[in-house]
């Protein structure tokens, strides 16, 4: 029985994914992603028209995951922020090797790491929103950067957190949340928002 569009998409994000692990980035060609997922190279193109469109796909099967698990309304933003992200961790966890990988050639593909890059924006403002917290204006644009700094320090971290639940990441990313909630007590209470006075939202 032919396997679903889909399943075919995540058996050829997944051998990519093998792949650059085992032979970096840029060594890692198309056809080489096809043999390795069972498939001639008219087959791959059907689902993607290079690699960068395997990465992105797999970026964005991370950011389900996140947003799937997202926090209880119940905690503070701060702590509904830092569950989110950790989601967003954890199902990057199958995929660390490759990741540091990534990290090493996407520094010599400027145009993939910058594709990289701006979908990790839209990712993290996904974050913000799934965690109740206001992504929009300029406050949004404001607590956008920051979280991307915050996400990559943190990210330096998971790189080498082994552990099971992830206690060395967790302990990073809440250190700069908090760092972050505490400057955010000494922001004004009004700021414009996009030409309009109004009550500056509390902070990650």
């Amino acid at each position: 029985m032919p396997q679903t569009r889909g399943a075919s998409r995540d058996r050829i994000i997944d051998s990519t994914l093998a792949l650059i692990a085992e032979r970096g980035w840029q060594r890692t060609r198309l056809a080489d992603i096809a043999q390795a997922a069972g498939l001639n190279l008219a087959q791959l193109h059907r689902h993607f028209e290079s690699k960068d469109e395997i990465l992105l796909a797999h970026m964005a099967r991370i950011d389900d995951a996140m947003l799937k698990g997202r926090a209880a309304t119940g905690e503070s933003p701060r702590q509904r922020l830092e569950d989110v992200l950790m989601h967003r961790f954890k199902a990057m966890g199958p995929y660390r090797a490759a990741h540091r990988a990534l990290r090493r050639g996407l520094i010599a593909d400027p145009v993939a790491g910058l594709k990289t890059l701006l979908h990790l924006r839209h990712a993290l403002r996904w974050a913000l929103e799934a965690a109740g917290i206001e992504s929009g204006g300029r406050t949004g644009r404001l607590r956008l950067k920051g979280l991307g700094v915050i996400y990559l320090a943190t990210l330096c971290v998971w790189f080498n957190d082994d552990s099971d639940d992830l206690a060395g990441t967790r302990a990073e990313l809440d250190k700069h949340l908090r760092r972050a909630e505490r400057l955010a007590r000494w922001l004004p209470q009004r700021q414009p928002e996009d030409g309009q006075a109004g009550p500056a939202p509390s902070a990650p």
